[in-house]
């Protein structure tokens, strides 16, 4: 700072904006969400940036959906009913839709309802790359992942490997020192 005089606290919170209220993390970027090896045809819940998410594999393309019934907002995942590989339905009043684009296909305890078709749960966009599954959390529309990625990650001579551990803390703390060895305990 080539100016000697200190900022005051809301001058750094002001700059510091958009990091203080992001309390789950930064929207609208690529996360890895699971390894591709983990995502098959039964459907795999996870929580990214606080949004319950359902995964699943179709055909070999792997689609994401908010882990959420649009009827009650039961989550699908309290107890998996798939009665087609595309679809998921709502073990709570029978609502069904696709994984593919969300869409609301069946009510089994009203078939031939007029909602059907006009309602949607999220999707998510998806990207597998590196034995890894990304997914977009986000409200604008996503770069390409080469965009958000470190440079030289998609390289074709680039392996992945790792582990997925769940630590409950700040996730800041792990954005900023994570990477970092001398901060293993954190």
């Amino acid at each position: 700072m080539e100016n000697t005089e200190m900022l005051n606290t809301q001058q750094v919170r002001q700059a510091w904006r958009a990091y203080y209220e992001a309390d789950l993390g930064f929207r609208n970027h690529w996360y890895p969400a699971a390894w591709s090896h983990e995502v098959g045809e039964d459907p795999k819940p996870i929580k990214l940036l606080g949004e319950r998410v359902l995964l699943r594999r179709i055909d070999g393309r792997v689609y994401a959906i908010e882990d959420r019934c649009p009827h009650r907002r039961v989550p699908f995942s309290a107890k998996i009913e798939c009665y087609t590989k595309d679809t998921i339905t709502c073990w709570y009043h029978g609502w069904t839709v696709d994984f593919t684009d969300g869409a609301l296909v069946q009510i089994l305890t009203e078939p031939g309802s007029a909602l059907i078709g006009k309602i949607r749960v999220k999707t998510y966009p998806v990207h597998e790359a590196k034995g890894l599954i990304f997914l977009f959390i986000g409200d604008v529309e996503p770069p390409p992942l080469s965009e958000d990625v470190p440079p030289g990650f998609l390289d074709p001579d680039v392996a992945m490997a790792g582990l997925v551990r769940e630590v409950k803390s700040n996730w800041r703390w792990g954005a900023e020192n994570g990477f970092d060895t001398t901060h293993v305990y954190i």
